[in-house]
């Protein structure tokens, strides 16, 4: 019975947009310290990866993202990316998915140029707007445990072909890709909120969104821009409302959690600095003095004396 109720649902969807989700490979890999991909990967089809243990650079076109333990990011088909482990082993877990005319025999030459703003018009009976068509989007929030407990689920049952595997397949097939529909969901309301919002909301996404982009190099600059706001005038009302500057609340930010990881990790200092957005060493080394009196070493070496 249950197998007949998404057949329906399915030849619904195929009927609506000429194709239906499916997983095309599950797959965990392990990378020692400074492994990488050698060479850019681009492929027809979505990939999900999620961060099951270590700290993972991403070069996705050009531009560098680091994700840690409990993180998942969305490549869209068609972007050249790769990663790299840089201290310790970390291990990806990946899920390749898209749209495809349903087969039990997955065939990759079947897959459909259906995009998830399509399949999200679909769910929602309307022709709203949603995100624009980024490269990537880093999975966060409350959606973060959510997407990693689903690629956790499709690893396993693709490993054992256990009874009504195939079901169960098509199951999570679906299950993914609703939850992918709230993340970009989450992330269209914010948009909106971004572009109506008063100065003191604004000042509250813009600080969430430094605690959330800290280990890239971005500025006070940018900061302002993901909010629509002037440099001047955002500096202004980051300082009225948090009453220290926005540049202030980024370095402090980012030397709080070089400090976790000087005290709790044996990473290189010089990795610790591009870890926690800053531009080079010797910057990371001038600030760290200037906040804490010491250089990062000293702390080091006085945080590990003390236990």
């Amino acid at each position: 019975m249950l197998q007949d109720a998404l057949t329906g649902i399915e030849q619904t969807i195929q009927d609506t947009l000429g194709t239906v989700p499916v997983v095309f490979k599950s797959l965990t890999r392990n990378y020692q310290s400074g492994e990488s991909t050698d060479t850019m990967s681009c492929h027809r089809f979505h990939e999900l990866s999620y961060i099951s243990s270590g700290d993972v650079r991403f070069e996705i076109e050009g531009e560098i993202v680091f994700l840690r333990r409990g993180a998942s990011i969305l490549i869209r088909p068609g972007t050249k990316h790769r990663y790299c482990v840089q201290d310790g082993m970390a291990d990806i877990t990946v899920v390749y998915f898209g749209f495809a005319n349903y087969d039990h025999k997955i065939d990759e030459r079947r897959i459909s140029s259906v995009s998830l703003e399509e399949f999200m018009s679909f769910a929602t009976g309307t022709s709203a707007e949603f995100p624009d068509n980024e490269a990537y989007i880093v999975i966060s929030g409350t959606n973060r445990d959510e997407t990693g407990a689903i690629v956790e689920q499709i690893l396993q049952e693709s490993r054992v072909e256990a009874y009504g595997h195939e079901l169960m397949m098509q199951l999570l097939a679906l299950k993914l890709i609703v939850q992918l529909c709230r993340v970009y969901k989450d992330a269209w309301e914010e948009s909106m909120l971004v572009r109506h919002g008063k100065a003191s909301e604004l000042v509250h996404i813009a600080k969430d969104y430094m605690l959330a982009n800290y280990d890239r190099n971005i500025s006070v600059s940018d900061v302002a821009g993901y909010v629509f706001l002037s440099q001047g005038y955002f500096s202004r009302a980051f300082r009225d409302e948090m009453g220290q500057s926005p540049m202030a609340f980024l370095i402090e930010t980012r030397i709080n959690k070089a400090c976790e990881l000087l005290e709790n990790s044996d990473i290189k200092i010089s990795s610790i600095a591009q870890q926690t957005g800053f531009a080079s060493p010797q910057r990371f080394n001038v600030a760290f003095r200037k906040q804490m009196q010491m250089t990062p070493m000293e702390y080091r070496k006085l945080k590990r004396a003390d236990k």
